[in-house]
């Protein structure tokens, strides 16, 4: 191939791509209802990321995300609190908790209906198992 060939054929290409950029970069300019129909509009937060702050300010922390702007919230334990208490703290700051990280051991152990009142206390629709030990994985009965 020529130099001179190549060269057109690459500043074709540059300028085919300059030209699709703006639609590329903004796809949804003047489809307002696309536009709206791709935003998230309910942004939460795993409460692990803000744990230490949980361990001793329940009630001002969920606050404070709620007012940054979160709108759901994911526990990993209620930090001393029951889930009547917690419940109503989401409540009075309008977020919900749609899941929660439990152990496996609480699947398979005694208290399993109790979490699962809890579970229902707080409006959970999901209960995760973040985590299996090594032994849980090794066999298809874990």
């Amino acid at each position: 191939m020529t130099g001179r060939r190549r060269f057109l054929q690459l500043t074709g290409a540059a300028l085919a791509a300059g030209a699709a950029a703006p639609r590329l970069l903004r796809p949804f300019e003047g489809d307002a209802e696309a536009a709206r129909a791709d935003r998230i509009d309910r942004i939460g937060i795993q409460l692990y990321t803000v744990r230490n702050e949980m361990k001793t300010n329940v009630e001002p922390t969920l606050a404070r995300l709620a007012q940054i702007g979160y709108k759901e919230v994911e526990f990993a334990g209620y930090f001393g609190r029951t889930p009547t208490q917690v419940a109503e703290s989401l409540t009075a700051n309008g977020l919900t908790a749609p899941g929660a990280h439990i152990g496996i051991a609480d699947i398979r152990g005694p208290n399993w209906p109790r979490v699962l009142d809890a579970a229902h206390t707080m409006g959970h629709q999901y209960l995760i198992v973040a985590w299996l030990d090594q032994k849980d994985r090794a066999s298809q009965d874990g």
